[in-house]
């Protein structure tokens, strides 16, 4: 199983580090930028795709916004279904299985290439 997650791993941290660099070599090719410069920004770019992939889940909270005039009726109203609903789920009991932030192996991986690009970029850009 850990050799499962590692090859899973290595394998979507490959893959984003060889698409960013054909990726680089085109916006190089066409625009004139620097092919470090170009790591570092997509470098950015798939480490905020990888933070954002890794979130799933469902929020723990109600809404803020106010659409009218009857909004503390409807703020009682979504606070009353929110523990209705976390009743129903066994929400405290399988806290764990109901978070937000659910890390993946996928996640981590493109985020460690976003890491590895921004590394390289910064490096040989200076």
């Amino acid at each position: 199983m850990m050799k499962k997650q590692v090859f899973n791993a290595l394998i979507y941290t490959l893959i984003p580090v060889f698409l960013s660099s054909v990726l680089a070599m085109i916006v190089t090719k066409f625009y004139g930028f620097g092919f470090f410069e170009c790591l570092f920004w997509i470098g950015i770019v798939i480490v905020a795709i990888g933070g954002m992939s890794s979130i799933t889940g469902n929020a723990s909270g109600s809404r803020i916004v106010s659409d009218n005039s009857d909004s503390q009726y409807q703020s009682l109203a979504n606070i009353e279904s929110l523990i209705i609903e976390r009743e129903s789920t066994n929400f405290y009991a399988n806290f764990k299985k109901h978070t937000v932030f659910d890390p993946k192996i996928s996640g981590f991986g493109v985020m460690l290439a976003g890491i590895i690009l921004i590394v390289v970029g910064n490096h040989f850009y200076q």
